[in-house]
């Protein structure tokens, strides 16, 4: 996993994720809403937390076996709608309207 700091970084993060020829998974904010609600959703796939670990943990190891791509908006929109999922308030820093 590549941590950056963009825009600065952002070229050479790209070129890195390229050279690397390993798989790119953008995640947005329904996917990680619907792990949360498959822990109380008798409807959602089993499996999906299990994936998702696993996706996480592929893009831990070294080298990397997968690039996850989460964009900041992803975060605004997951940090609005957890509250609701979870139906618990959620205390963040702030979240930009």
């Amino acid at each position: 996993m590549i941590l950056m700091n963009p825009p600065s970084s952002l070229q050479s993060t790209v070129a890195k994720i390229l050279a690397s020829r390993v798989p790119v998974l953008a995640v947005d904010a329904c996917g990680i809403l619907d792990v949360v609600r498959s822990q109380y959703r008798l409807e959602a796939p089993s499996r999906l937390l299990h994936t998702a670990l696993g996706a996480l943990e592929a893009s831990t190891t070294q080298p990397a076996g997968l690039h996850l791509v989460v964009f900041d908006q992803v975060e605004i929109e997951v940090l609005r709608h957890l509250e609701d999922e979870l139906g618990i308030p959620v205390k963040v820093n702030a979240v930009p309207e």
